[in-house]
């Protein structure tokens, strides 16, 4: 189950102040929970891992992201909304959001309703 974004922030602000491997002992936790996450629930991070021999077991710290293959834009604005979202959420739930598109095609994200309230809070 993913970790609720609320308890993340609510962990930041708490102890703004921690020591370098303190920190770097959370983002690896949270990573390690992400990874997984994704693996089970997101088909396409679950065909990129398969198909390049990967395991969630593999991605351990952050310099372990080294040995995950690249996603362009171009390939994530190519994949269906159900491809890349948990299959846990529906996609039609999903508030959308996209770039102007100057770069050539408008790149669109998508969010619940708290990670749009918390995007709109941290700007």
């Amino acid at each position: 189950m993913p970790t609720n974004p609320l308890s993340t922030l609510y962990a930041m602000l708490r102890h703004p102040y921690v020591e370098r491997a303190q920190l770097e002992a959370f983002q690896n936790a949270r990573l390690r929970r992400l990874v997984d996450h994704a693996y089970r629930h997101v088909s396409y991070y679950r065909e990129l891992f398969d198909r390049h021999g990967l395991k969630p077991q593999d991605i351990r710290t952050v310099r372990d992201l080294a040995i995950v293959p690249i996603t362009t834009r171009s390939v994530f604005q190519a994949l269906a909304v159900e491809g890349v979202v948990s299959g846990q959420v529906r996609p039609g739930s999903l508030i959308t959001r996209s770039s102007s598109g100057s770069s050539g095609r408008p790149f669109i994200v998508r969010r619940t309703w708290l990670e749009e309230r918390l995007h709109g809070a941290l700007r």
